[in-house]
């Protein structure tokens, strides 16, 4: 035991001391943007987001709507089923400010011809907006690897990240 039965003893803790000059708001870092390059495989785009929306509670709560949309089978709740894809839209839409593709978009896309048929979502040539009543018709692949992007993109990056336990500690070879 450290001193005075502090198991860490390098990690004092002390009364924080106001700091002078300017203070920063926790808001000032919620109204931040980020912008990254996304490589799909048609072609790449710009893909902006809000970076500290992308918090460990809201990627949790993706995962886990991500994990039971996966598991749906035809006995599940269909109604139930929307609800939680309809979630992971509203999480999109959250984290998301604007992504560098253009309609068109429709309701459905013939899978042989890749045309667009049923109701005009989105006009050709016009910015997709990120609204749920737009989003909702996404491909869920594309709003998954999108988020995943944004999760990848969002982390710190170390100069040299060890890729096995024998980087760290050499004297495992011996």
């Amino acid at each position: 035991m450290g001193v005075g039965g502090n198991l860490y003893p390098h990690c004092v803790m002390e009364r924080q001391k106001p700091l002078s000059g300017s203070v920063i708001s926790i808001a000032d870092f919620a109204r931040q943007k980020r912008t990254f390059t996304y490589e799909s495989e048609v072609g790449a785009f710009q893909v902006t987001y809000r970076p500290y929306q992308m918090t460990p509670a809201r990627e949790a709560e993706i995962a886990r709507i991500a994990a039971e949309a996966r598991d749906f089978d035809e006995n599940d709740d269909v109604q139930d089923t929307d609800q939680g894809l309809m979630k992971i839209v509203t999480q999109f839409c959250e984290v998301v400010e604007a992504i560098g593709i253009v309609g068109p978009l429709h309701e459905k896309v013939n899978p042989i011809t890749g045309a667009g048929e049923g109701r005009v979502i989105v006009e050709a040539g016009k910015p997709i907006p990120i609204e749920p009543e737009v989003v909702k018709y996404f491909s869920s692949v594309f709003i998954v690897n999108i988020l995943q992007a944004i999760g990848k993109d969002s982390r710190p990056k170390s100069r040299k990240t060890p890729t096995n336990l024998k980087d760290i500690y050499p004297q495992m070879d011996e």
